[in-house]
């Protein structure tokens, strides 16, 4: 899939949540943010959030905090690699709202606003692009 058609898919996708009622917002955020992690994120956390590779994120307190877990998603850490480069701002809330919302979390959606500010706060020199070889991923704080 190109930039563009990435760029216009995300477009169409924003348009849909916006024009949603609240709770139609929220189910939205976390269908698509499923996708998003089957792509990006199961073969670290498992298909159902159990961990592996990366920490276990079914049950897990520390996705309470929306701020640190955009953080998180955004610059990578503790072995985990930076995605704001590879994800846009509405894919970094589908899959913050997926998994926040999913796996016995009951922490609710984010919008693509709160990801948009916690990015905008982070050090652009975290912001890292993504390498598909996980020895040389950059890591986060």
């Amino acid at each position: 899939q190109s930039l563009g058609q990435q760029a216009q898919q995300n477009d169409i996708t924003q348009t849909e949540i916006s024009t949603q009622p609240d709770t139609d917002a929220a189910t939205l955020l976390a269908n698509t943010g499923q996708q998003v992690y089957e792509r990006q994120c199961v073969a670290c956390h498992g298909v159902e959030g159990g961990g592996g590779i990366g920490p276990a994120l079914s049950e897990n307190p520390r996705l309470e905090d929306a701020q640190w877990t955009i953080r998180r998603i955004s610059i990578g850490g503790l072995g985990m690699p930076a995605f704001a480069h590879q994800l846009s701002s509405t894919e970094i809330a589908e899959i913050t709202s997926f998994i926040r919302s999913s796996f016995n979390n009951d922490y609710g959606a984010v919008n693509t606003n709160e990801v948009s500010e916690v990015i905008a706060m982070l050090d652009a020199k975290r912001l890292q692009p993504v390498t598909n070889n996980l020895a040389e991923a950059p890591l986060g704080g």
